[in-house]
């Protein structure tokens, strides 16, 4: 008899925040007593992004077992994210520890609070505290209440992907592989896809593509120290 396949999609849109609570579902524990693996919960994560290693160290926290799978060799990716106090608060749900090498090692504070430049050209600036140590208790509980948050530090992907890897092997129930989990391998009892659009284990799996968010215009622009940004493309 085939297992029952629990699927969780985790997106990352505009907003840099994780929103994994496992806890929240009462009956999570009872639904996965049927795996194969000497009764213990069995996961498997599909892309180690940022979102994908968080998630997989959430789970790994949950006592799962969790494969973890990735088809780059190396973190490459020239992009930096603007983080929210929410993202630090997330990180110190999972770890304190993690939060406080996160300060320490992977982002630079923004001082002078942030400009956000709309699609219209319009700017909005936001001014906040500076960025704290993560406090778990204050984490947001919408998605509007984080968006309405301000930008507190700049994180390179690349440097937070290598530090979040590394958080990762540390974990003895956590095992990390290059390659496409759905080559041959045997099925967990939940999927974690975290993909990009395009994602080859979800269109191999069948799993319809459903929006999380409405669509909106992606925005390039230039820093500038005076001028609080130029928007440069659509």
């Amino acid at each position: 008899m085939r297992k029952n396949i629990i699927i969780y999609f985790i997106t990352l849109l505009t907003a840099f925040n994780l929103s994994l609570n496992l806890e929240a579902d009462a009956n999570l524990h009872s639904r996965f007593q049927s795996t194969n693996r000497l009764k213990e919960k069995y996961a498997v994560v599909s892309g180690q992004s940022i979102i994908g290693m968080l998630a997989a160290a959430v789970l790994a926290k949950s006592g799962y077992q969790v494969d973890c799978f990735e088809i780059r060799d190396e973190y490459t990716r020239n992009i930096q994210w603007a983080a929210r106090q929410s993202l630090v608060n997330e990180l110190a749900s999972i770890d304190e520890k993690l939060a406080d090498s996160f300060i320490k090692e992977v982002v630079k504070p923004i001082y002078k609070g942030s400009t956000h430049v709309y699609a219209d050209g319009y700017r909005r600036n936001k001014s906040h505290d500076g960025l704290e140590r993560g406090d778990p208790s204050r984490l947001p509980s919408t998605c509007d209440e984080m968006m309405a948050m301000s930008s507190v530090a700049i994180a390179e992907a690349k440097v937070f992907e290598t530090f979040l890897k590394k958080y990762l092997q540390s974990f003895p129930n956590v095992h990390l592989y290059k390659g496409y989990f759905i080559e041959g391998h045997q099925i967990p009892d939940l999927i974690v896809i975290a993909e990009g659009f395009n994602s080859k284990s979800r269109n191999a799996l069948n799993i319809p593509l459903i929006p999380a968010a409405e669509d909106k215009l992606q925005i390039a622009g230039t820093l500038g120290i005076d001028s609080g940004g130029i928007l440069v493309s659509f």
